[in-house]
């Protein structure tokens, strides 16, 4: 971009602004923020927020990026646009640190801990190659945790079912 802005004010006076930015396609705006020279100091103005949002982030590790926003406000004086702090955070990798509560255990995961160690069938036994393929339940969690297909399978004979207790259209039954 700073070849072009180059090109821009060598050739401006002869050809004309206009005509010289819609030729090499650069917009009045990058024409004139470089004139002002209002990106130049951009990198070392982030390093300096960067420097302010990790104190902040030290004293208040849950905040997300809306309430360093007011934070930094406050702490500076001035206001702090969110915009700026999304890209100080995203551009130095500054990961929020999070405390998400525990999900709730399926319904299956549920029956396998309450029958306990019971439910392990393959436990002091020896199978041949391909004899077992699976013991117990199978879920398969599928559309973003959305959707959920539980299949029992007794030894090596799996029947399809649903975690929600109605079953498929035109369920599968496959014997291996």
């Amino acid at each position: 971009m700073t070849a072009k802005v180059t090109l821009v004010a060598a050739h401006r006076y002869e050809y004309g602004l206009n005509a010289c930015l819609r030729a090499l396609g650069v917009s009045k705006s990058v024409w004139y923020g470089r004139q002002r020279g209002i990106w130049g100091n951009r990198k070392a103005a982030d390093l300096r927020m960067k420097g302010k949002i990790l104190s902040v982030i030290e004293d208040h590790p849950g905040y997300g990026y809306r309430r360093i926003c007011p934070e930094l406000s406050e702490r500076l004086g001035m206001p702090v646009n969110h915009k700026r702090v999304r890209r100080v955070l995203r551009s130095y990798e500054l990961g929020l640190p999070r405390c998400l509560p525990a999900s709730t255990p399926s319904r299956v995961q549920r029956v396998i801990a309450e029958a306990g160690t019971s439910v392990d069938l393959t436990k002091g036994r020896h199978f041949a190659p391909m004899e077992a393929f699976s013991t117990d339940f199978t879920e398969l969690v599928y559309a973003g945790g959305s959707g959920r297909h539980v299949s029992w399978h007794w030894w090596t004979s799996p029947v399809a079912g649903r975690a929600d207790g109605r079953s498929l259209p035109g369920a599968i039954e496959r014997r291996l």
